[in-house]
């Protein structure tokens, strides 16, 4: 009875006639607990968690009035707390996962959205917060470390404006957390649950309010209104729940305390020299004195010949090595010159940390790779409008003449082309065409209009000529 009981599961698999075969869940339990500063927990291998959302005082139908309303003259004002604690592993760090707060409302397009990533005063009105209809007059995120039992928390605060509530009607709270002894593999969309099995999450679905009041009162951790713990997971063919969106580790109440940012150690790429086709990865692989965690979109500054490019994150979060990557693309040129890292990384668009949070070096030892090659040999590429209207088509890389060939009846036109890039012609066979334009050089944009929609035309295009 202490267990949250995750039956029932089922797991296929593939039978071979006149043996057994073995069939393996992976499982992580939780256990109902009652801890003595916790009112009521759950553990988690060797953790122990507590989770709870609170709109009023204990034992009272007085609402909780802790942030400051600056639509109320800064008085503070009705505050909803979500309440996440766990306790130290006694084996190892403690790992905290969180997802943003995200509140729907009936009456609003968009869900409310606080992120959860940084502790402080939140700016509602910076992406990807956002606030629509003022439903929240304020939000705050708290996190960190406490000395009684080794405790991680996080919590935040929502400030609910009851002016917004008429035009907002019912809003409901979704929010998943939860722990974990390891650190979670980092993707791009977040930190992913262990796959090939279940895994405990604690799931906040709490109604906040209705087009008049107030409705969340207090919600404790598996009280059946609104927070309890779930088995998420990826059996019997189940598609994969989606990564949390923010992890924490209890190394930030290390002593001394961690301030230190994590170092590039070492850079390496596997592209090669010789020649790339149309698709072929230009990659960086970044490694760190320590794991780190990606947010936002950090890119790696790079040069393709006389081309500056950028490279992409790809992978690697949640471990000590990142993945840069990016394709090579119609008007990438190289002839025998070199792709070149210029020893730096650009976090204009995102940032690379630790897991305390300390912002990682931006500089590493540059790389080159000579006697690099474009090749510009493309298949044929063969498009079919046939509505009304203008369509941009882009000259793929190595076209360097161009024929336009027009099938069926139709009302009859003109032909035409030549000139402009690598020269070009267009022949008609009896349809409506118009081109705008003379042709344009390799890898620019070419428009080309089918004027009366009536007999479809086809673009077709080889490298040197049809």
């Amino acid at each position: 009875d202490g267990y949250h009981n995750p039956t029932p599961v089922a797991l296929e698999v593939s039978c071979v006639e006149g043996r057994d075969v073995a069939v393996r869940f992976e499982i992580t339990l939780a256990r109902r607990a009652r801890q003595g500063f916790f009112d009521v927990a759950v553990q988690i291998q060797d953790i122990f968690c507590s989770a709870k959302l609170d709109c009023v005082k204990s034992g009272t139908d007085t609402p909780l009035e802790l942030l400051h309303d600056p639509t109320d003259g800064g008085a503070r004002g009705q505050t909803a707390v979500l309440g996440f604690a766990c306790t130290a592993s006694p084996t190892g760090d403690t790992y905290l996962y969180l997802d943003d707060v995200s509140i729907a409302c009936s009456g609003l397009a968009d869900p409310v959205t606080v992120s959860v990533s940084t502790p402080g005063t939140v700016d509602l009105a910076a992406p990807p917060n956002q606030n629509p209809g003022g439903y929240l007059f304020a939000a705050a995120v708290y996190r960190g470390n406490e000395d009684l039992a080794n405790k991680a928390y996080w919590n935040v605060a929502l400030g609910l404006d009851g002016d917004a509530f008429a035009d907002a009607g019912d809003c409901t709270l979704t929010v998943r957390g939860t722990a974990a002894t390891h650190l979670f593999t980092q993707t791009q969309a977040g930190f992913a649950l262990p796959t090939g099995g279940l895994y405990p999450v604690v799931q906040w679905d709490v109604d906040l309010s209705d087009a008049s009041v107030r409705t969340c009162t207090t919600h404790e951790l598996d009280g059946g209104d609104g927070v309890a713990t779930v088995y998420l997971g990826d059996l019997s063919g189940q598609t994969a729940p989606p990564p949390l969106d923010n992890g924490y580790s209890r190394l930030a109440g290390a002593s001394p305390e961690d301030t230190v940012g994590p170092t590039v150690v070492g850079a390496t790429t596997t592209t090669p020299s010789g020649t790339l086709d149309q698709g072929a990865a230009v990659r960086l692989e970044l490694t760190f004195d320590e794991p780190v965690i990606v947010a936002g979109e950090p890119v790696v500054p790079a040069s393709i010949g006389p081309r500056d490019v950028e490279l992409s994150y790809v992978s690697g979060g949640g471990s000590a090595t990142l993945v840069f990557e990016r394709l090579v693309q119609p008007g990438d040129a190289a002839d025998g010159e070199a792709i070149t890292f210029p020893g730096v990384l650009d976090f204009t668009a995102g940032a690379i940390t630790d897991l305390v949070g300390n912002l990682g070096d931006q500089v590493y030892a540059p790389l080159t790779v000579p006697g690099v090659t474009i090749s510009c040999v493309v298949p044929s590429d063969t498009h079919l409008w046939d509505l009304p209207g203008e369509y941009d088509w882009q000259i793929p890389c190595g076209v360097t003449q161009l024929a336009i060939e027009v099938w069926g009846g139709g009302t009859g036109g003109s032909g035409g082309g030549g000139g402009g890039g690598g020269g070009g012609s267009m022949g008609n066979n009896g349809g409506a065409l118009g081109h705008s334009g003379a042709w344009p050089a390799r890898g620019a944009d070419s428009r080309v209009r089918n004027l009366d929609g009536a007999t479809p035309f086809v673009v077709a295009s080889r490298a040197g000529g049809l």
